[in-house]
């Protein structure tokens, strides 16, 4: 390990988010999530991604409990569907910044993005489109090697009679989102573990993409990401790959830096760390500019070092 005194964390099952860190920078998946740093600065965008997915939980749920089990018409405890799962997805809110670059990420705009989301989802129900199955589904599965893949679903569910995952992606950034989720080891992950708990054959992923920039928003792009047999063969093989790839790190206790992936999504936040040189400096930065954080995907709600 690198001469550093900040605790490490042997885990006993590993997700995307791990498994894509090694790939781009050995040193990036140390920081991240052996050493368990995170930038000490709040994250608008996920704050505004994580109320959102809130919102479209709650809601699901209460769906399920006042409509479904108790019987009662949608129609009429809309109103009270919308409130109850607003309540819960704007608890603690706290806008940004005027002069942030995502200020426009306000309590006002989630709340037009809830509002028109739950226009949608009301529509979708009326007219029967989906069934959804499951909410919230977390998982740790063992692979073939026996290792163990963890993650969450944000939804399973029937259309047409066949099988597919949900997933919520609030972004800011304009793409081809067909083209960016095909290929996309998150996606084709969800996929294989969809298939590992129900027994049935899983067509894929639509993501719901909502849309928000500083000029406009929110806008929704339904996109379809299939995946086949051969999809998931070849994800099996990425994920044993590197999965092997982190137990020979912990175990050699070497974390290499690969020096391409600096410039990766705008610049790695611990491009600054790594070009100081001695790791009594890189400690002291990592103290100074990070916070120690953990996040388990099968229970968020414990999650720890959450910036105020």
């Amino acid at each position: 390990m690198p001469p550093l005194s900040l605790p490490v964390l042997d885990r006993t099952s590993l997700d995307n988010s791990i498994l894509s860190a090694i790939g781009r920078c050995p040193f990036l998946g140390f920081c991240n999530y052996r050493i368990n740093r995170a930038p000490r600065s709040v994250n608008y965008p996920i704050n505004f991604g994580v109320a959102y997915h809130k919102f479209r939980e709650v809601l699901e749920k209460l769906h399920v409990e006042w409509v479904l089990k108790e019987g009662k018409a949608i129609e009429e405890c809309s109103k009270l569907l919308f409130e109850a799962s607003w309540s819960v997805a704007s608890k603690g809110w706290q806008d940004p910044p005027l002069e942030h670059r995502k200020g426009y990420l306000d309590l006002g705009r989630l709340n037009t993005s809830c509002e028109e989301a739950f226009t949608n989802w009301l529509d979708e129900k009326r007219r029967g489109y989906y069934k959804v199955v499951a909410t919230e589904v977390a998982f740790e599965l063992p692979l073939p090697s026996g290792r163990l893949f963890s993650g969450r679903l944000d939804q399973i569910l029937d259309w047409n009679g066949r099988l597919w995952v949900r997933d919520f992606k609030t972004v800011g950034r304009k793409e081809d989102w067909k083209e960016k989720y095909n290929p996309d080891h998150q996606f084709t992950g969800y996929v294989w573990a969809a298939q590992e708990l129900s027994s049935r054959k899983v067509d894929g992923v639509i993501i719901d993409v909502v849309y928000n920039i500083k000029t406009k928003g929110p806008e929704f792009h339904p996109t379809l990401a299939n995946r086949s047999s051969d999809d998931i063969a070849r994800w099996l093989e990425w994920v044993e790959f590197e999965s092997e790839n982190w137990y020979q790190y912990c175990t050699k206790d070497s974390w290499p830096m690969r020096t391409t992936a600096c410039g990766d999504y705008g610049g790695c936040f611990f491009r600054e760390c790594c070009n100081l040189g001695s790791w009594d400096s890189i400690e002291q930065w990592l103290l100074e500019k990070t916070i120690h954080s953990v996040w388990d995907p099968m229970n968020p709600e414990r999650e720890e070092g959450i910036p105020e």
